[in-house]
């Protein structure tokens, strides 16, 4: 049962890490999600019977992804607050702009 499932999160993060710099914020939520459930099941696992040598070590090696995979997750993150601010930028201009004309007030042109 624990190297099925050693073997199941090896897989999960190897097909993931192929392809990291393409992966959109849904797909790598839905990974985050999946790699959960089996590092749960590891744990439960590894409380009822402790890892041997060769387990550590494949889930040592798989770990060494973990760096790759958090500054993906940073990057999609920056990438998220820039568009939120410039939205918020674009918004504050807007209603700027739309409040500065009232629609019931009088353009007087003066001329000389």
């Amino acid at each position: 049962m624990m190297n099925e499932l050693i073997v199941e999160l090896d897989q999960l993060t190897r097909s993931v890490i192929g392809s990291l710099r393409q992966l959109s914020t849904e797909e790598l939520v839905n990974f985050v999600g999946k790699r959960q459930i089996i590092v749960d099941q590891i744990v439960d696992s590894a409380s009822r019977e402790p890892l041997n040598q060769f387990q550590q070590e494949k889930l040592a090696s798989i770990l060494e992804y973990d760096p790759m995979i958090r500054e993906r997750m940073e990057e999609l993150k920056l990438e998220a607050s820039n568009w939120l601010m410039q939205r918020d930028q674009a918004k504050q201009q807007r209603s700027a702009y739309e409040s500065a004309y009232a629609s019931d007030s009088i353009l007087m042109d003066r001329r000389n």
